[in-house]
């Protein structure tokens, strides 16, 4: 399938295009439909280092969707689950702010204007409150204001991805393992020990060779274990 997308100022922004081509609703079940195409984009674009760890922030949270969608033994820590639900809102945040931009744009063009009246030269700047609002209620609703926008003025929190193995290093893996002809289940591929993220690598690696007709995957029931076993054509 061919994509073709205007121009992309940031993670949100290539999102709501995809899910917007798509004619979808901003629901877990849409970004996990456009999961795909979301990493192939930024794996061909040349984004920049400063906005890259942006877009891979946006990525991982894609990934937990579609791990949550396709694995239904895979339980999300409720961190994870938060992180889920701040992306779904801040994704149709951003689409109401897109709209409304659209909104003011046709305002503009339509040349629907208003102009203050311009001060008297040499007369000073004064502020004529209406008579209800008193200086203890505007300084109140002032602290309100400064509440409500301490979440976009603190620090960043900062976070650091361990560096495990990639996608080709674990069908490799997978390959090998997978020689002797017998059947595995994906949890003994992933290992005893496997954190979240290696059974997500580990599911992805299986689906690729899957794809690529290299083996073939059974599962007794729906919340069974997935077993892989090669196919006798390739060994």
């Amino acid at each position: 399938m061919e994509v073709k997308l205007k121009q992309f100022e940031g993670p949100l922004e290539l999102l709501l295009q995809l899910i917007e081509q798509e004619r979808l609703s901003i629901t877990e079940i849409a970004l996990a439909e456009v999961t795909d195409q979301y990493l192939s984009i930024i794996s061909e674009q040349d984004i920049d280092a400063a906005k890259l760890a942006d877009f891979l922030l946006i990525a991982s949270r894609l990934l937990l969707i579609k791990s949550k969608t396709l694995l239904p033994f895979l339980r999300l820590s409720p961190e994870e689950e938060q992180e889920i639900k701040e992306l779904t809102f801040s994704l149709q945040e951003y689409q109401r702010y897109k709209q409304q931009a659209e909104v003011i744009k046709r305002l503009c063009q339509g040349k629907h204007f208003c102009f203050g009246r311009s001060l008297w030269q040499g007369r000073g700047h004064y502020f004529y409150p209406p008579p209800p609002l008193a200086l203890e209620s505007l300084s109140r609703l002032y602290l309100q204001l400064l509440t409500g926008l301490e979440g976009f003025v603190s620090p960043r929190e900062e976070r650091v991805l361990a560096k495990g193995l990639t996608i080709e290093e674990k069908i490799k893996d997978i390959v090998s393992r997978i020689q002797d002809g017998a059947e595995k289940g994906l949890s003994q591929l992933a290992g005893q020990q496997a954190k979240k993220l290696d059974v997500i690598l580990c599911f992805l690696a299986v689906l690729f060779l899957f794809r690529q007709k290299l083996v073939q995957i059974e599962q007794s029931s729906y919340e069974g274990e997935l077993m892989i076993k090669p196919i006798a054509n390739h060994g």
